[in-house]
């Protein structure tokens, strides 16, 4: 196999991936950039050369298990019988919502004499 030309130019910068899993989930695309050491157009260039999407889809799929975790947990504490838990995933799962009753009154008249009008 013959060894890649130099077509001169900078190096390619090497993503260090394990370090951007670890911080993606919680950071923005320009704070992962900083902490790599590269430029945001650098890094969104190496996440689509890698895995054929952009940034914000990748931070999507390296958050999904963590999502996923956490609904597990709150499950587990609302299992357990903490009400509150049970009534925030009642509101964010199932459509649930609290009844509010609002009270229209047609009667109120509203009168503005030519002092009012003056203010």
């Amino acid at each position: 196999m013959e060894p890649e030309k130099n077509l001169g130019g900078r190096p390619r910068k090497e993503i260090n991936w394990s370090k951007l899993d670890d911080i993606i989930i919680w950071a923005s695309q320009q704070y992962c950039a900083e902490q790599l050491d590269v430029s945001v157009d650098t890094l969104a260039r190496a996440i689509t050369e890698r895995f054929d999407m952009g940034f914000a889809e990748y931070k999507d799929k390296r958050r999904e298990p963590l999502k996923i975790n956490l609904l597990v947990k709150q499950y587990e504490v609302a299992m357990r019988g903490n009400v509150a838990m049970l009534i925030w995933l009642g509101k964010q799962h199932l459509g649930q919502a609290e009844k509010v009753e609002e009270k229209k009154n047609s009667n109120i008249q509203i009168s503005i004499t030519p002092d009012d009008a003056n203010l």
